[in-house]
């Protein structure tokens, strides 16, 4: 039993923390301060950690990455300033938040059934503790539960996309990137325990745990480093082409969910 909800006090964001994701219109600070440390927050740090679209930014937008610089402006801007700027209009629902509402009997003869509602009738004559619990049942076989991609109905102008990345990786990949600019001939280990990579420093093989020398602790740093550094990679071309978070070469679906052409 969903329905739009008149929206006209907040702004709402799906990509904010729970209970985070409506932020009142006008309200920049809190628009700035919620909204930091999010995927929008570090979206913002990987195009800010690109080259390509720095140089873009110096050149007030002109280049091959002017078609993205249209949206997300210069991210060399402090991030309060930059979020409300230009931040608020691409990551802004465009439609309100679907809320629960009761069906009158007009609304009932007009409703139009489809995927993405579920209509129930609840007899009143039945306990609360009762009714939620099978209405909990109802519900569980319809929705797909932690299989919903809700960034698929999202109607931001830059969608998010669903991924398991989740934002501690983003800062770690950002940080082993950022340190390999900084020193290009600094070997992979060096590099991994600079940017505050974790690895194992025992070793599982044979029959009993050792700990590795130094030697395998470097190799196994400089293993892991390289994995990472391929990953900030994708992250960081992906996010110049508008697709975020995402560490991987993109499939053409990707590019559907992100609403751009490859």
């Amino acid at each position: 039993m969903t329905d739009i909800e008149n929206n006209t006090e907040n702004e709402y964001f799906k990509g904010a923390r729970r209970g985070e994701r409506r932020i009142p219109l006008g309200d920049s600070e809190s628009l700035a301060a919620k909204l930091r440390g999010t995927p929008y927050y570090w979206w913002y740090q990987t195009l800010k950690a690109s080259r390509a679209y720095r140089e873009c930014c110096k050149n007030q937008g002109k280049g091959w990455l002017s078609k993205i610089y249209d949206d997300f402006g210069d991210v060399m801007l402090p991030w309060p300033i930059w979020i409300n700027k230009y931040g608020k209009d691409i990551f802004t629902e465009r439609n309100p938040f679907s809320d629960v509402k009761t069906l009158s009997q007009q609304d009932l003869r007009t409703a139009v059934m489809n995927r993405d509602t579920l209509i129930l009738e609840i007899p009143m004559t039945v306990t609360v503790a009762t009714l939620m619990r099978k209405i909990k049942k109802q519900i569980l076989l319809k929705h797909p539960g932690r299989k919903l991609d809700v960034h698929a109905y999202g109607t931001s102008k830059r969608p998010l996309l669903k991924s398991r990345v989740q934002v501690e990786m983003i800062e770690l990949l950002l940080n082993v990137h950022h340190e390999r600019q900084l020193h290009p001939d600094y070997p992979l280990w060096k590099i991994g325990e600079r940017a505050g990579v974790k690895i194992a420093y025992m070793s599982k093989s044979g029959e009993s745990n050792r700990i590795l020398t130094i030697e395998e602790e470097k190799r196994r740093m400089a293993i892991v480093t390289s994995g990472y550094l391929n990953k900030a990679r994708w992250l960081i071309d992906n996010a110049e082409q508008g697709m975020f978070p995402l560490t991987r070469q993109p499939t053409h679906k990707d590019f559907q969910r992100a609403r751009i052409k490859p």
